[in-house]
């Protein structure tokens, strides 16, 4: 049985803060938005923005947070890992080749992933 998976939009992200704002708790989220607890966890771990210098500042907003996953992704493509990967297996690459190629190229290694 193969899963789906979506990414989350900036219309989920809103609610997530709008509904952290009000104080809902994180599995209430994920069932309103349909998704699995872990999946509004991470995203609130990853995507929050932090201020040291004003600590006041520091929480959850869905423009940050789409912006800082907007990034991460383009960072994932220009790396070109993807490509890496599917070429370097089919090639009947190992996979301690494949991890070598990658990291030779400043990417993620595939055990990372």
């Amino acid at each position: 049985m193969r899963r789906t998976y979506s990414q989350i939009d900036m219309d989920e992200r809103r609610r997530i803060a709008r509904w952290r704002a009000a104080g809902l708790s994180v599995t209430v989220i994920a069932e309103k938005l349909g998704r699995h607890r872990s999946t509004i966890f991470r995203e609130l771990k990853r995507n929050a923005f932090e201020d040291p210098q004003m600590p006041d500042l520091s929480g959850y907003y869905c423009v940050t947070a789409n912006e800082m996953a907007r990034e991460r992704r383009a960072k994932l493509r220009k790396c070109g890992f993807h490509k890496v990967r599917d070429k370097d297996f089919s090639n009947s690459r190992t996979p301690m080749e494949c991890t070598l190629t990658v990291r030779h190229r400043n990417c993620r290694t595939i055990a990372g992933l």
